[in-house]
């Protein structure tokens, strides 16, 4: 990522990556995602380059004890993803690249932890907290909280 960040010549870029899509409230369910994915998609095809999204499952919050690798797979009885979000990639022509388990990492104190998450941590061990894709590892003999937020990788081919 920091190479991609600090190239300065134009004519070397072979990955385009849109690092957050997100609609607000209002505007989910009116395609509004569908339709920045496809301008990006015409936007990586008109420079000829490959395009990689980083993506958060927005469901999975709804499985937070389900290992992420098994949940990514999941399907519907239609064969399509489970995931709303991995489906609308799917539905545009992406393909799963591969999870990034350690995406985004939150460290602290148990105090810190217990401020961000609004919960108490009485003992050391794994805790569901609310909008969290997976748990919270708490360690009180060391006064240590850590979460790790997972996202999943998928890719557009370029096309024509």
């Amino acid at each position: 990522m920091i190479q991609g960040v600090e190239n300065k010549e134009p004519d070397s870029v072979n990955t385009l990556s849109d690092m957050n899509i997100a609609i607000h409230a209002d505007y989910q369910k009116s395609g509004l995602s569908q339709r920045l994915l496809s301008e990006f998609n015409k936007l990586a095809n008109k420079k000829g380059v490959e395009k990689i999204v980083p993506l958060r499952p927005s469901f999975k919050v709804d499985y937070p004890l389900t290992l992420f690798d098994n949940y990514v797979h999941w399907k519907r009885e239609d064969n399509t993803p489970f995931d709303p979000w991995i489906r609308t990639h799917w539905k545009l022509g992406a393909k799963i690249v591969r999870p990034i388990y350690k995406a985004f990492t939150v460290t602290g104190t148990i105090k810190d932890r217990e401020e961000w998450t609004s919960m108490h941590f009485r003992e050391s061990g794994r805790y569901v907290i609310q909008g969290a894709l997976q748990p919270i590892q708490i360690d009180r003999e060391n006064d240590f909280g850590i979460y790790y937020d997972p996202n999943l990788w998928m890719e557009y081919q370029l096309t024509g």
